[in-house]
């Protein structure tokens, strides 16, 4: 896991020191996506595979540099009686279309009359943007085991 996001943190210090040139709009802009896709384990088993359902807002801190404050819906099947709630936020860095970032998601269990917390898992997601949709893969781990890998496809509002 340590060279894993230390091979990230090189591979967005590259991007960030690439030259670019943004529109004086990106910086200050912010979009909210609603999104869908799925999670499953990272061996791509689908021995357990969960819908999610979300939402996302982006914030545009600097050109290159994007803040993005989450909210998913992960839902087992078509059982809407036991679901898990996951906010989260993430850090990006941006170049062009593309972005990648690390994070922290905090997975609620809601099911069978209470609510129950878990720890806080790490998320790294890789991403384009095009036009105002964007598709994301991201990575979730829980310190060490590996909780799931999935994507989305964000759709603006």
């Amino acid at each position: 896991m340590k060279k894993l996001i230390a091979s990230i943190v090189i591979l967005l210090g590259i991007i960030v020191a690439l030259p670019r040139n943004a529109p004086a709009d990106e910086i200050d802009s912010f979009h909210f996506y609603f999104k869908s896709g799925m999670v499953t384990k990272s061996d791509l088993s689908f021995s357990r595979l969960y819908w999610t359902i979300g939402a996302d807002y982006d914030f545009n801190l600097v050109p290159f540099v994007m803040l993005t404050p989450e909210l998913d819906f992960y839902f087992n099947g078509l059982d809407f009686s036991d679901f898990w709630i996951v906010p989260g936020a993430t850090l990006n860095l941006r170049y062009g279309g593309w972005y990648a970032g690390v994070g922290v998601v905090k997975y609620l269990h809601v099911g069978d009359l209470n609510t129950m917390p878990t720890e806080a898992a790490i998320k790294i997601n890789v991403g384009y943007k095009w036009e105002r949709f964007k598709l994301q893969l991201f990575y979730l781990d829980k310190y060490g085991s590996t909780s799931g890998l999935g994507f989305a496809l964000c759709f603006p509002f």
